[in-house]
Parts: structure tokens; C-alpha cells; sequence
């Protein structure tokens, strides 16, 4: 009895084990499955959670990482690399700039510190040799001074005196109103050596000139367009005579070179068509005249002629502007010695209406003839004698 009681109990006991596994087994499964789902949500939302988490946290520390670090252990070395390489960059920079750099600057400021030295000193030097060269004008400026009315200078004339002080040039015809002008010999004690290019150039009133003995110069055209000047007295020991120095004086009549004369411009007395007489002073070692023409002896030139001129057999050369101008001339007798005729030569002789050459027209063809040698003559002929 007794032992059938402990199998009872013993199969009761088993039955509620048995009830109880069961149960827990359903239990269990629900539960493993709920668990499951739960567990699958749980890691799911966990999951989701961490990796939002992870991402929230990534993001933040790599928007933190963006000034500092990137996410995780190698993100933190190439940030802190890359850092690094920045910092590294910023120091070489700031040590370049500093350093390298600084020398260079320092080499480029000092540089050009002293290129702006040397340039400084160079346009320092410019400018002081400008200074130097203005002052030296300015003094010169100032040295030449203008003498206007001077009681010596009877004639009320313009001069100027050189920077030396030394020596007074004619500069123009002032307030002088003399028809006959009488050029001074000296001011102040100072010798009157020149007339200035121009100095009474179309001074229409002026009819006679006296130059005194100490005058050597006579510039270019400084007595052109002078149209009532009649008569000339040069300086007896002229040397030079400018180009165009007389031309267009209408009415003088007679002109004698002194024979201290050693150079003559061209066309010094173009224009000059009543000029009638040409002559050079005995002893002349340059020029002569000959037949109212004025020559450069040596080499056989034609230097000026005038309406009454006689070419002489000898004249190789024709002279630029030789005749130009001479509106009175209306014949002329060329030689066959003539080998050229310079340009302008009888420009503007509007009356010339015969050329006599000594030769024939093949040696007039091979004359060497200067541009416009002929402009303005209205016609003429060539009559050869051969």
C-alpha cells in the first residue's frame, strides 16, 4: 500500500512535470517566439537604435572630426594626418613666411629696397643731371641777355650776349626803326660777332645794311623777304654766309663778297631779281666772280647768278637754286663744258624763254639735270650750237 501511495505520488509528481514542461515548453516558444520577435525587434530597434546611435554618433563626431577628427582610429590618424599635414602645411607656411619666405621677402623688400635705391639714386642722378642740365640752360638763359635799347646801341637792336660774356649776336631788329641800319661794331666794350638765322628776315622797310669788321657770321635767311633792301655793306672780315641768307631782297642791285669769305649757303641770293652785279674782293682763296656770276673756284661751281650773268666756259656745275626765282632773266648761254644743272637751278625764272648751249642735243641729253631744275618756266627753247 505503502508502495503503491510512492508510485502514485510519483506518477503525479511526473504528470505535473510533464504539465510543466509543457507549459514552459509553449510557453517557452511563444515566449521564444515572442522572445524572438521580441529578441528580432529588440535587436532590430536596438540595431536601428545603435545604428542610428552609431550614426548619430558618427555624424556628430564626424562633424566634430571635420575640425578636429574623422570617425574611428584611422579617420583620427588621416584627420589627424591630415591635420597635421595642415599643421604641418601652416607651419611650413608661417615657417616659409617667417623663414624662407622671409628671407626671400627680406631678399625682395631688400631688393628692391635696393633696386628703389639704385633707381632712386639713378633717377636721383637723372634728376640732379636734369637739375644740373636745367640750371646749366637756366644759366645759360640767363646768361644770354637780351639787350634792347642799349645807349651803345645806337640803332635800338635786339642782341644777345653769349655765356661767356664775350661776344654779342643780332637777334632781331627790336625797336629800331631806321631804314638804314647801322649794326655796332660793340656794346659795352663787347664785340657784336654775328647775326642770328632770320635776325631781319621780312623786315620790308629796311633799305641799306652796314655790318661792321666784327662780324664773321651771317646765319641762314637773315636778311630773306627784306624787300626794300637795296644795298649791303659786308664786314670786312665775314667768313660765312647762310643759305637763303639774302633771297627775295627784290630790289638789290649789287653785292661784293669779301675775300675773307670761306663758305656760302645755296640759294643766297634767290630771288633777287634786279641784283645785276656780283663781285668777290682780289684775294679770295675760295670764291670768285666772273661775268656778274659768283664761283667756287676750285671745284668750277656756280654758286649764284643774276639776270645779267654770262656763264664762262670752264663751269662744270650749276648750283642748287643757282638761279631761281630771277624773274628778270629771259635768256641765258649755257657752255658745253657743263656737266650738271642742280636742282632748282632755274626754278621760277618765269621770263627765261632761251637756252643757248654750247654744244649739241646729245651732249644737252647727257647733262645730269636736279629735280625741278626747271619748275615754272613757263616755255622755252634750246637752241644748240652744234
Amino acid at each position: 500500500m505503502r508502495t503503491l501511495r510512492i508510485i502514485s505520488i510519483l506518477a503525479a509528481l511526473l504528470v505535473c512535470c510533464a504539465l510543466a514542461v509543457g507549459c514552459n515548453v509553449g510557453d517557452g516558444s511563444q515566449t521564444t517566439g515572442d522572445g524572438t520577435a521580441t529578441t528580432a525587434d529588440t535587436t532590430v530597434n536596438s540595431t536601428s537604435v545603435n545604428t542610428e546611435s552609431t550614426a548619430l554618433a558618427t555624424g556628430t563626431n564626424t562633424e566634430k572630426d571635420d575640425a578636429t577628427t574623422v570617425d574611428g582610429t584611422d579617420s583620427t590618424i588621416a584627420d589627424s594626418t591630415t591635420d597635421n599635414s595642415d599643421s604641418d602645411a601652416v607651419t611650413t607656411d608661417a615657417a616659409t613666411s617667417d623663414g624662407v619666405t622671409g628671407t626671400e621677402s627680406d631678399t625682395t623688400v631688400d631688393s628692391p629696397a635696393t633696386t628703389d635705391d639704385v633707381t632712386d639714386n639713378g633717377e636721383t642722378a637723372d634728376a640732379e643731371t636734369a637739375t644740373a642740365e636745367k640750371t646749366t640752360t637756366d644759366e645759360e638763359i640767363t646768361t644770354v641777355e637780351e639787350v634792347t635799347n642799349h645807349p651803345d646801341a645806337t640803332d635800338k637792336l635786339v642782341l644777345a650776349l653769349n655765356s661767356d660774356k664775350t661776344e654779342y649776336s643780332v637777334i632781331d631788329l627790336g625797336d629800331c626803326t631806321d631804314k638804314n641800319v647801322v649794326i655796332p661794331a660793340k656794346v659795352d666794350g663787347i664785340p657784336v660777332v654775328s647775326i642770328s638765322a632770320k635776325a631781319f628776315a621780312d623786315e620790308k622797310e629796311i633799305t641799306s645794311v652796314f655790318i661792321p669788321d666784327t662780324v664773321t657770321y651771317i646765319g641762314g635767311g637773315a636778311f630773306e623777304n627784306c624787300f626794300s633792301l637795296t644795298s649791303v655793306t659786308f664786314s670786312a672780315k665775314l667768313e660765312y654766309i647762310g643759305d637763303s641768307a639774302f633771297a627775295d631782297c627784290l630790289v638789290l642791285k649789287s653785292v661784293t663778297i669779301p675775300k675773307t669769305v670761306e663758305n656760302i649757303g645755296t640759294g643766297v641770293f634767290a630771288g633777287c631779281k634786279n641784283l645785276a652785279s656780283i663781285k668777290v674782293e682780289m684775294g679770295n682763296d675760295v670764291y670768285s666772280a666772273e661775268n656778274n656770276c659768283l664761283i667756287e673756284t676750285e671745284i668750277n661751281t656756280l654758286i649764284a647768278g643774276c639776270k645779267s650773268s654770262v656763264i664762262p666756259d670752264g663751269i662744270t656745275v650749276i648750283a642748287e637754286s643757282a638761279f631761281a626765282r630771277s624773274f628778270l632773266l629771259s635768256k641765258i648761254n649755257i657752255p658745253e663744258s657743263v656737266k650738271v644743272i642742280g636742282a632748282n637751278a632755274f626754278s621760277g625764272c618765269v621770263q627765261l624763254k632761251t637756252i643757248n648751249y654750247a654744244g649739241n642735243e646729245e651732249g644737252w641729253s647727257k647733262i645730269q639735270k636736279g629735280k625741278g631744275w626747271n619748275d615754272s618756266i613757263i616755255s622755252y627753247n634750246v637752241v644748240f650750237a652744234k
